[in-house]
């Protein structure tokens, strides 16, 4: 059974779903939403990598998140147990589209999905924009 509309508009955002596993977020839901993001990136898109982190949670948000791409005909790159930066590299690596599956530090049952577009050229930017940032932060309050 599909969620209500509150619920959908209240996790799902641009770049990622933030809900309590449970409550918010189960397997079918998570299903949808890859098969919504398979559809999405799916026209340039041959592949979606994912990963996650050590929540029990993830392992099956991650898997369903995979049955929905791939009931949409992309294929799936699982990294299993990764960080963000691994899942970023991945994506940037096979130039294709991806997933983390991780928590937030409070509450424990708060579950984030952050999906990564191929070729996100304004993320790549505003990446670099931050690393940069706090490289001359370091360099200032060293020097």
């Amino acid at each position: 059974m599909s969620p209500p509309a509150a619920v959908v508009h209240r996790v799902i955002k641009a770049y990622d779903v933030r809900g309590l596993v449970g409550e918010e977020l189960d397997e079918e839901f998570v299903a949808d939403i890859g098969g919504a993001f398979a559809r999405l990136v799916g026209d340039g898109a041959k592949q979606v990598v994912i990963g996650h982190d050590m929540r029990a949670s993830s392992p099956s948000l991650s898997e369903a998140f995979a049955d929905g791409v791939m009931a949409q005909g992309l294929d799936v790159v699982r990294i299993g147990l990764a960080s963000t930066d691994q899942l970023y590299f991945a994506s940037g690596l096979l130039d294709c589209p991806g997933a983390m599956f991780h928590g937030q530090p409070q509450p424990r049952r708060l579950q984030r999905n952050q999906t990564v577009p191929r070729r996100s050229q304004a993320r790549r930017q505003g990446h670099r924009a931050h690393r940069d940032q706090r490289g001359r932060h370091r360099r200032r309050a060293c020097g």
